[in-house]
């Protein structure tokens, strides 16, 4: 399996220690998998931007080759949920999504990217952190599996801990 994480918005340099804690806790959760952060520096109303990287993330990876997990944190979470329908040779077998705005201003980034909210052909599982300053509501999917509600904030739990990564890694719903 390749676990595939996504980036939000505003990416930078300095949240690389919290894609380190992801590659740990889901390489320790899933023996054998590999991990790839997609990255580029993006702000909210950049849409052309962001459909870009979803669309070169969809190119790199649906190659028929093995399953793969998208983790999307923030904004990274909303695209990974957008893609999944576009995906035809390799399949999807989860995406998790950390933290991110599903239904925030009723779903407009989801419109953005040309998603709906009804749901996708892969196992959704959603957190919620109880101490976000950033995503204050929305963080649920509506159509996920599961949603967690973990003790973290937006950012710095998961940049100075590792233990919301693990958290996180050891709840994801694979298909």
């Amino acid at each position: 399996m390749r676990i595939i994480g996504i980036v939000g918005i505003w990416s930078s340099r300095l949240y690389k220690p919290v894609w380190r804690h992801f590659e740990t806790a889901f390489k320790k959760r899933f023996l054998g998998a590999t991990f790839a952060v997609e990255d580029v520096f993006f702000s909210p109303w950049q849409g052309k931007k962001i459909r870009k990287f979803a669309d070169d993330i969809v190119a790199k990876y649906d190659d028929g080759g093995e399953d793969v997990l998208l983790l999307g944190w923030s904004m990274g979470g909303t695209i990974a949920t957008s893609i999944v329908p576009k995906f035809k040779k390799t399949r999807v077998c989860g995406v998790v999504t950390v933290f991110s705005p599903h239904t925030f201003l009723w779903g407009l980034f989801s419109w953005m990217l040309g998603s709906s909210l009804q749901g996708v052909q892969a196992p959704v599982t959603s957190f919620s952190a109880r101490f976000d300053y950033l995503v204050l509501w929305g963080a649920k999917y509506p159509k996920a599996v599961k949603h967690v509600w973990i003790s973290c904030d937006h950012i710095l739990g998961l940049l100075f801990s590792k233990k919301p990564a693990e958290e996180i890694a050891k709840a994801a719903v694979l298909s």
